[in-house]
């Protein structure tokens, strides 16, 4: 075998492998962490500024994950009285969603050209964000973190 062939278990080719998978983890974990801050955004946002109210469900259908997630269009009452249709995603599952029932929504933005809702559940909006910004920030300190000689 030639002297300059290196197998993929030989000490001079393992640091090369590690520091490409270092690199990648860490593109991986500032991406996850990124956009799952933009996610905690919008979640206080909602938290601090939505206003509470009732929205009447117009139309459901299976979200993204078909069985559990509900994509529905809802219509509320803004406190100026104008009637306002828009989308609603429950990706959970954990309204009440019958056509023509009401169901809790927090909206923000309503004196503005585009309002936003979401279903009035602190796990739905919070779950998520919070446990992708985890992992993104632990994979941040996984790739960052010495390795033990």
């Amino acid at each position: 075998m030639p002297a300059d062939v290196q197998h993929a278990d030989s000490p001079q080719a393992k640091p090369a492998t590690r520091q490409a998978r270092s690199w990648v983890m860490l593109l991986v974990g500032c991406v996850f962490a990124v956009l799952s801050a933009i996610s905690l955004w919008g979640a206080i946002d909602t938290t601090l500024h939505g206003i509470a109210m009732s929205a009447r469900v117009i139309a459901t259908e299976g979200g993204i994950g078909g069985k559990h997630s509900v994509h529905a269009k809802v219509e509320i009452v803004a406190p100026d009285r104008r009637r306002l249709r828009m989308e609603v995603d429950d990706s959970l599952g954990l309204g009440k969603w019958v056509e023509g029932g009401t169901v809790g929504v927090v909206c923000t933005r309503l004196a503005t050209r585009s309002p936003h809702c979401d279903l009035d559940s602190v796990l739905d909006r919070w779950l998520l964000p919070v446990l992708f910004f985890a992992i993104g920030c632990g994979a941040i300190w996984l790739s960052l973190r010495k390795p033990k000689v």
